[in-house]
């Protein structure tokens, strides 16, 4: 439902070589990535949905790879192998790694889909005539239909809301019954089709309620780092050995990641096209800067926020246009080592971390009505370090116990660890489009 005539015309071919007999495809939404399967190549590939930066995730021990389905917010990718040796249901993560067998006791399972409001994989199986159901690591399978008129030669398969839905290959129908009880089997299309195969029902209003995709990114030592704020998988990004990397932001519509790195006393500027594909460097804002650290980026204002600390004349928090030009300071009091700043749209300040004076700090966007957040007590001198604002928390690094942690951004209250254990957490940022956006 929801797909209009004229997005039916729009055919286009994405991918045109060393491409095999697919049976199976899946698009990840959230990070405009398409996967599909390849029978002819044994394999499972991905790339965007321009078929360009194409990636071959799986391609040892798999027959007949037919089914793939994904599920982006929780960062999974699950995919069928028919062939006669050993037929099974695998999930893997979105890069192909920490794969493992969930489903073994299966005769066919040609096509896969995902219930992502109940976090239920459903596969139809030719061979045993049915459609079953599992949790995501493959417990509680369930069977909705079996040995049934309906089942000659089920193929494709989908989920929406209450409703399970099913190609039937032989009899060329589509049909569709309840999801938990099959009591009753409705005939969407009858006869009417040649030989479907395929099979999904669009709504988009569940693909937005189902992947947020809010991230935080991270640097540590010589790396960049993201961690989904809801799954907690973390990926990394970009490895920098020879730099030293400290500030971070990310301008989500122009997909650019900025970073400081205070070794080569310079601000990079990096594209980011996903967790695993390549990258493009530039430099700029080079001139008279001695120790930049902190970085924060407001792209609707066309504004980019940075510090810079000198031994003899201490800190200050400058700002100018995001190519580097229009370069002014617009704090040079009160301030000392600022290693961490961050953009509140909403509130239209800058928020910043002062490791020498351990406090969080924040001004408005030209620098005046500066407000202490947080001091730290002497005792417990956290040595904070990242810091952004999402919603009405602060999340900051806590370099001292290798953590993260909130607090609210405007009482200074509630203070406690959101992540642990990491490697010498640095620099963060949460990277959501609707965060840079006024008012969110």
């Amino acid at each position: 439902t929801g797909i209009t005539n004229d997005l039916l015309r729009k055919n286009e071919a994405i991918v045109r070589t060393k491409m095999g007999v697919s049976f199976g495809m899946a698009v990840d939404w959230i990070n405009d990535h398409i996967y599909w399967t390849d029978e002819t190549f044994q394999s499972v590939h991905v790339s965007n949905l321009q078929g360009e930066n194409r990636r071959t995730l799986i391609a040892n021990a798999i027959e007949k790879p037919r089914g793939v389905a994904i599920t982006p917010s929780d960062r999974i990718l699950f995919f069928s192998d028919c062939g006669s040796t050993y037929p099974r249901i695998e999930r893997c993560g979105l890069d192909g790694k920490d794969r493992e067998t969930i489903v073994a006791n299966v005769g066919e399972p040609i096509s896969l889909t995902i219930d992502h409001k109940v976090k239920r994989i459903y596969w139809t199986d030719r061979l045993q005539k049915g459609i079953y159901s599992a949790k995501f690591d493959g417990s509680s399978i369930k069977t909705v239909m079996k040995n049934s008129n309906y089942l000659a030669e089920p193929y494709g398969i989908a989920v929406h809301k209450d409703k399970v839905y099913w190609t039937n290959w032989r009899n060329g129908e589509i049909l569709r019954t309840d999801k938990y009880a099959s009591y009753e089997v409705e005939k969407v299309f009858s006869s009417a089709l040649n030989y479907p195969i395929g099979l999904v029902v669009y709504d988009n209003t569940e693909q937005q309620t189902w992947g947020r995709n809010v991230k935080i990114l991270h640097t540590e030592e010589g790396k960049i780092s993201e961690t989904d704020i809801d799954s907690g998988h973390r990926n990394t990004l970009s490895v920098m050995s020879t730099a030293k990397l400290v500030g971070i932001d990310y301008d989500y519509d122009r997909d650019l990641m900025f970073w400081t790195d205070s070794y080569n006393q310079n601000i990079y500027v990096q594209i980011h096209v996903c967790d695993y594909y390549g990258v493009h460097r530039k430099t700029f804002v080079t001139k008279e800067l001695v120790y930049p650290d902190a970085l924060a980026l407001s792209p609707k204002d066309g504004l980019m926020f940075f510090s810079d600390f000198d031994l003899i004349f201490g800190g200050k928090i400058l700002r100018s246009a995001m190519d580097g030009s229009e370069r002014k300071t617009i704090i040079n009091k009160g301030v000392n080592e600022v290693f961490g700043m961050a953009i509140d749209q909403q509130g239209r300040r800058i928020y910043w971390t002062d490791a020498s004076l351990q406090t969080i700090k924040s001004a408005t966007f030209d620098g005046t009505d500066v407000h202490t957040i947080i001091t730290f007590t002497e005792e417990s001198s956290p040595n904070p370090y990242g810091i952004d604002v999402y919603g009405e928390m602060i999340y900051w690094t806590n370099n001292k116990d290798r953590s993260v942690y909130t607090v609210h951004k405007y009482t200074g209250i509630d203070n406690k660890p959101f992540l642990t254990n990491l490697d010498s957490p640095k620099h963060m940022k949460i990277v959501s489009k609707e965060s840079q956006k006024e008012g969110s």
